[in-house]
């Protein structure tokens, strides 16, 4: 089963689990639960993730949410939190009044998108933009789609010559008109990515050298899934590590002895243990390493045979990046990163 085979059944699966006929009476619990892998809302952001990415923002962005954690926080005009769940403040005063608002705005998104009322969805303000147009592309029918997985303006932008200034379903629409005859809603999703990632994507190269970094403790930050690295780091490159936004890509290098993943930051710079002027950044891991041994390619300062500690890879050689060092170690490509990356600072709401 190709790989996109497996996305359509992962759809259909999610289907059969979250028909939209049962949207109207799911509970509390079956919406969100802390914990749960079966949840509505752990679908939509977790498992359904490769199929058009809602990543980042905090979880108030599903409108109501069940708690992880259980210290205590004090509710204001905005946020509201109780033991065990949190939710925006105008929706209700309890956990269970907000949801049957959420819950009717979650079915109300899904009945117009089987009908492709595009504009209807758009108009929807209950609802914040990334979460309900997910929601959307998942229950519209998918023999004549009208969304493709893209739930962010600049990529439909930049593939149909418009402005992120135009609205989502004007860019929706724009967007279909140019799928080609008999290629899937998934194919052309990943053709729309692709056009994006190769003119946006910024990935860095970061190394743990070996002579800075003992055998244990890289292993150690591999296990704390923290980047390391001096402020002071030669060629400017301990600024650009301060400087990188959160949210930003890179891949992890052992020197050139093995190359774990591909991250994304998600914090910015603190202090790091390990000495004075050391940082540390927190990141997630996008994709794991399936190949053992070091780069044979060429040496560039993004490669990791090239003496770099912190190093952009250019755009003009993006493409070499893709085939000779993402596709080979982490069994990936461009358009797969780009829609793998969020803006974990990104509020929905």
């Amino acid at each position: 089963m190709s790989d996109l085979q497996k996305k359509y059944a992962l759809w259909d699966e999610f289907l059969s689990a979250w028909p939209a006929s049962r949207l109207a009476t799911m509970t509390l619990d079956e919406y969100s639960q802390a914990g749960s892998k079966e949840s509505f809302t752990y679908w939509i952001e977790s498992r359904l993730d490769e199929l058009g990415s809602i990543w980042g923002g905090s979880s108030f962005k599903f409108g109501v949410f069940s708690r992880k954690d259980s210290e205590n926080k004090n509710s204001d005009a905005k946020l509201s939190y109780s033991e065990t769940h949190g939710w925006y403040s105008s929706l209700a005063t309890s956990a269970e009044a907000a949801f049957e608002k959420v819950r009717s705005f979650v079915a109300q998104v899904a009945g117009w998108a089987a009908t492709g009322d595009l504009e209807a969805i758009e108009s929807f303000e209950h609802l914040g933009e990334a979460f309900k147009w997910k929601i959307a592309f998942h229950y519209q029918n998918r023999q004549t789609p009208v969304i493709v997985a893209i739930f962010k303006r600049a990529p439909l932008a930049v593939f149909v010559g418009g402005t992120s200034s135009q609205s989502m379903a004007t860019l929706q629409k724009a967007t279909l008109a140019k799928r080609p005859e008999g290629v899937g809603i998934l194919e052309f999703g990943r053709q729309v990515w692709e056009a994006w990632s190769q003119k946006n994507l910024a990935i860095w190269k970061l190394s743990h050298g070996l002579s800075d970094f003992p055998a244990e403790e890289r292993k150690q930050y591999l296990l704390d899934e923290l980047g390391v690295m001096h402020s002071d780091t030669a060629k400017g490159q301990g600024k650009e590590f301060q400087k990188a936004p959160i949210g930003s890509l890179f891949y992890l290098c052992h020197g050139n002895e093995s190359l774990p993943l591909v991250g994304q930051f998600i914090s910015d710079p603190a202090p790091c243990a390990k000495d004075e002027g050391w940082l540390q950044r927190r990141y997630r891991i996008l994709k794991r390493s399936i190949k053992l041994g070091g780069y044979q390619g060429g040496q560039k300062g993004w490669t990791p045979n090239y003496r770099s500690t912190f190093k952009q890879v250019p755009a003009h050689d993006l493409p070499e990046f893709e085939s000779t060092l993402l596709k080979p170690f982490f069994g990936t490509d461009l358009a797969e990163l780009a829609a793998l990356a969020g803006d974990p600072r990104q509020n929905e709401w």
